[in-house]
């Protein structure tokens, strides 16, 4: 029993001192100029980052030794301003092919980017995508033509998303599933990629992609119970800032008037077009009873009372500084001009109507109000 134990400590040493403890990417390249190639990494924060660079000559060239990816990863190698994607890990990986064709490239030595070559491989329907998107660029004025290649071509994207959640299911514990989950999450509904996220987390908790997989639906979690609060229905959210004489004004205050709270900024000309509308929509419904309430998202005070006093909007409601962007993030503002039209009790009736298109909005509103 002694002698067994002993011979499978030295299996097991003899193993570990086999294991490669860096990637080594070596490349052959047709038509590739001599000159620096680049090896960058897919980061924590999902950006890349390049830790490595090799001279190409004869259009050959080699990385090694230096980079520990015993965390399987993404790795991109930058040649001739084109990219090559790879999924690898400590391997000894050979590339190979043209230039000009690169996504045709042979890659050997990886397991984990076999992988990647599968799933690729495996995507259903791909001749037909690009047939089908060659005769829509060529199509011309044939209107029901094209809604057909529109329909199928939305019909074949379903089968794909299929085919990449199968895959991703069928990966949970390892660091290609979170890659791939990564590269989903502009088509995935926030519940489904939660639900992986959580399942990925229990196998997988301290990889990168995984950690930043977490910090993403976090934040759509966050972002989505924010948006719950500013949702048509809810009392909006009351904030206290200061206006441009320095007073501090909550918008609690103005309860019992209807009110259009509006964000803006100096520096942004589609806002500073959007003033003049504010200021005739004073004019007309401010003897009504209308309340306009302008939140500037400006960091630069003398800019915003520059503004203010250029767009003549000194003479119309409430002038508000929101200079850290603090409310604007309450009420989830994603772009400017913004706008959220309020009931007598504070309750959102309306959100960004644009323009004039606003003034029907309020004119009812008003009617309401006064009955």
């Amino acid at each position: 029993m002694t002698k067994n134990i002993a011979l499978a400590a030295l299996a097991g040493l003899a193993l570990a001192a086999c294991q490669q403890s860096t990637v080594s990417i070596e490349g052959q390249l047709h038509n590739l100029p001599d000159g620096d190639v680049y090896m960058a990494i897919l980061d924590s924060t999902l950006s890349r980052t390049e830790v490595d660079t090799a001279k190409a000559v004869g259009g050959a060239f080699s990385f090694g030794g230096k980079i520990d990816l015993s965390d399987p990863q993404c790795v991109v190698i930058k040649a001739a301003n084109q990219d090559i994607v790879l999924f690898v890990g400590n391997e000894n990986v050979r590339v190979s092919g043209d230039v000009f064709k690169l996504d045709e490239a042979k890659v050997e030595g990886s397991t984990h980017n076999d992988k990647l070559t599968a799933f690729g491989n495996g995507m259903p329907e791909q001749l037909r995508m690009r047939q089908l998107g060659n005769e829509l660029r060529l199509i011309g004025n044939d209107i029901d033509r094209r809604n057909e290649i529109i329909e199928e071509i939305k019909n074949i994207q379903e089968e794909q998303k299929a085919y990449i959640r199968h895959t991703i299911g069928s990966n949970l514990g390892t660091a290609f599933g979170a890659f791939l989950l990564i590269n989903s999450l502009n088509w995935m509904e926030f519940e489904e990629a939660d639900s992986l996220v959580s399942l990925m987390t229990q196998s997988q908790p301290e990889h990168k992609y995984v950690v930043a997989l977490k910090r993403i639906v976090d934040n759509s979690r966050a972002e989505n119970e924010a948006l719950k609060r500013v949702e048509i229905g809810c009392v909006a959210p009351d904030f206290e800032l200061e206006d441009i004489n320095g007073n501090r004004i909550s918008l609690s205050s103005t309860r019992g008037k209807v009110v259009l709270l509006d964000f803006w900024a100096s520096w942004c000309m589609p806002c500073r077009k959007n003033n003049r509308t504010l200021v005739e929509a004073h004019k007309k419904f401010a003897p009504k009873g209308l309340e306009v309430v302008c939140v500037s998202l400006d960091n630069k005070p003398d800019s915003w009372r520059k503004a203010v006093v250029d767009d003549k909007l000194q003479r119309i409601g409430l002038q508000l500084l929101d200079s850290n962007n603090v409310v604007a993030a309450t009420y989830c503002v994603r772009q400017i001009p913004c706008s959220f039209l309020l009931d007598v009790d504070g309750r959102i009736v309306s959100k960004d109507v644009g323009g004039q298109g606003i003034f029907s909005h309020i004119e009812s509103l008003l009617e309401k109000s006064a009955n």
